[in-house]
């Protein structure tokens, strides 16, 4: 038997938790988008590879016909996953400040609990995420749960981050070309194959 936080499990539990918990590392892919109630988009994406110093964030805004305003890249350094997905959020609610009505999509079902108050935070994560709620104050910001797929920019804006290790900014007009060509896909609405 083992006690953690006054839950007490066997080590069958144990184990089990461990291995969900390694499998859930394995396969996650956060997402955070923010839409506009005017159809303006922000979209954020997050990366976390298992090897040191490879998650990163990035993210764009759009608007209401799906036109890039301007996106980020942004290199994490070496984080924790949740550390990695709740910067990924933060960034994206800075980015989307000078607006009222918001709503942030994300593919972590982990943060989306803590976000909506149905998870504990770990303290590792209470500055971020208080940051997070403090930039959801006095606006109408709803968090619900989309899958990864629904964002191959920001993804392709993660990816740039974590293999290049920096930060940037883009206009509309200085998207690398590929990420600039899946911007064009999802504006025209049209699906497309994700090849990692």
């Amino acid at each position: 038997m083992a006690v953690y936080e006054g839950v007490i499990l066997t080590s069958s539990q144990v184990c089990w938790n461990i291995q969900s918990l390694l499998h859930h590392v394995s396969q996650v892919w956060p997402l955070v988008q923010v839409t506009r109630d005017d159809g303006e988009l922000v979209h954020s994406g997050l990366l976390l590879r298992l090897t040191p110093r490879s998650s990163g964030a990035g993210g764009v805004l759009r608007d209401s016909g799906g036109s890039v305003l301007r996106g980020f890249s942004s290199f994490l350094g070496s984080r924790t996953n949740m550390e990695a997905e709740a910067s990924a959020l933060l960034e994206g609610m800075l980015l989307s400040t000078d607006f009222h009505f918001l709503q942030v999509e994300m593919d972590s079902q982990v943060l989306l609990a803590i976000v909506n108050g149905n998870g504990r935070i770990p303290w590792t994560l209470w500055k971020t995420i208080s940051r997070i709620q403090t930039l959801a104050l006095g606006r109408q910001v709803t968090f619900t749960h989309v899958y990864r797929e629904a964002n191959g920019v920001a993804d392709a804006l993660v990816n740039l981050a974590s293999s290049t290790g920096v930060c940037q900014s883009f206009g509309a007009s200085t998207l690398p070309d590929h990420i600039q060509g899946l911007a064009r896909l999802d504006r025209m609405r049209v699906p497309y194959v994700r090849l990692d």
